[in-house]
């Protein structure tokens, strides 16, 4: 610390005043830093800081005494290293061998236990062995091509576990199918198919002989639902007469609002109790009108149709020349129908043969799906390709209703091929109704 000062002397050593100038840019920096009246007080603490360092200093070193003991230490440390050199060498060479063709102890040792026919590998053989392993010889005796298990498995062997299920297997199909057959016997009066038959037989020899179809008329007419001579009500007139002969029960619902409040579709049929769907419905959607529908739009009143009514199938019905293109005379999507009619058919009493075989149809598909979900095994293949025929035979039978109204003169022969087919569809139908009520003892 640099400045000037003034000492008095022939003062106590424990007590030592003094006045101070100072001028130490350094010392006066930093005692600006507080109020002036503690700057003795700071002058102080910081004289105590340096006294301490100063006391604190080491002495300047003699550097040879330094050297001489370095070099004392360093040959100690020498002595020490290389005996640990030699020692460590001495326990490598002793546990792993001088490289030299000398084996250590550790070499020996793992392989001893390593090597072939070491322990491990004495160990692995006497349990694991093919030929005489202690768990082979165990799982030979129990699972073995000599053991009692495999000679149960053997197909040869008459008291063998397969031989025993393929003569289970075998009587018990036998015992089925014999069971079966038996149902299809003609000959056998309590049979299904001859049950069927009988039936079948009474029921078209009813449509034959038009049994009751005026008494269906007016027990219709008196419910109050025909609107007069119109296009809708003369039609519902037509499928009453089919409903009537099918035994399913028809209403003209036209303008009366559905489950959903809604006045969607104009006749409902609720299949009757000689099918196994009863209550079952399907609805039909009328058009005499030619509005341009779209065919989506067309498929999308169908679907509204049948959720207010809440019916199974749909079948849309247009007078002819109304139809949208896509529809044209005869068209199956999924299980409902497009179709249309001729006007003057509906009036006269005219065959309206697309009308009537969609109805058909579509109760023979509310049947097997019924069918299908009372029983869930039912295959539908067979009825399907039934169906299938039919609906390709449906356009045929149009076309030659049609010509017989115009070729006079081949008048007979069309009539004839019109016979044949419409017998063909009427064979198919019973062998549906065949399929579906097999097993129901009806």
């Amino acid at each position: 610390m640099a400045g000037s000062s003034r000492a008095q002397t022939g003062v106590k050593t424990d007590i030592i005043p003094l006045s101070l100038e100072i001028d130490d840019p350094l010392i006066a920096a930093y005692l600006t830093r507080f109020d002036e009246g503690d700057w003795p007080d700071k002058a102080v603490e910081a004289m105590r800081v340096g006294v301490i360092a100063l006391e604190s200093a080491s002495p300047t070193l003699d550097t040879r005494v330094v050297q001489q003991a370095f070099t004392a230490m360093q040959g100690g440390l020498g002595v020490q290293v290389e005996s640990f050199r030699e020692d460590l060498g001495k326990l490598l060479r002793l546990h792993f061998g001088d490289g030299e063709g000398h084996e250590g102890t550790v070499p020996k040792r793992l392989g001893s236990l390593f090597n072939e026919g070491g322990e491990l590998d004495r160990t692995f053989s006497s349990y694991f062995c093919p030929k005489n392993g202690t768990i082979t010889q165990i799982l030979t005796g129990h699972i073995g091509p000599g053991s009692a298990f495999a000679n149960k498995l053997d197909p040869e062997r008459p008291d063998g576990v397969v031989k025993t299920i393929e003569t289970k297997v075998r009587g018990l199909v036998e015992l089925k199918m014999n069971e079966v057959l038996a149902e299809f016997d003609l000959n056998e009066d309590e049979s299904a198919i001859r049950k069927l038959q009988t039936m079948l037989d009474g029921w078209f020899d009813k449509i034959n002989r038009h049994l009751g179809i005026e008494e269906g008329k007016e027990e219709e007419a008196t419910k109050g639902h025909l609107k007069g001579l119109d296009f809708q009500s003369n039609l519902y007139d037509r499928v009453a007469e089919w409903g009537h002969q099918l035994e399913d029960e028809t209403d003209f619902v036209h303008g009366t609002p559905g489950t959903n409040g809604r006045k969607l579709g104009d006749i409902l049929i609720t299949l009757g109790e000689t099918t196994s769907a009863s209550g079952r419905r399907i609805v039909i959607e009328i058009k005499d009108k030619n509005d341009r529908m779209k065919f989506r739009d067309v498929a999308k009143e169908l679907q509204d149709c049948k959720e207010t009514r809440g019916a199974d199938c749909g079948i849309y019905v247009f007078s002819k020349g109304c139809e949208p293109p896509e529809v044209g005379d005869f068209r199956r999507v999924g299980e409902d129908f497009y179709c249309t009619v001729d006007r003057e058919d509906v009036i006269s009493d005219g065959p309206l043969a697309y009308l009537e075989q969609a109805y058909k149809i579509a109760r023979i598909i509310v049947v097997a799906a019924k069918r299908k979900e009372d029983e869930g095994q039912l295959d539908l293949e067979r009825v399907e390709q039934h169906i299938d025929a039919l609906i390709q035979w449906v356009p045929r039978l149009g076309e030659i209703i049609t010509k017989a109204r115009t070729v006079k003169s081949h008048g007979v022969s069309i009539e004839d091929a019109a016979a044949e087919i419409k017998k063909d569809m009427e064979t198919r139908l019973n062998e549906i109704l065949a399929l579906l009520r097999r097993g129901t003892g009806t």
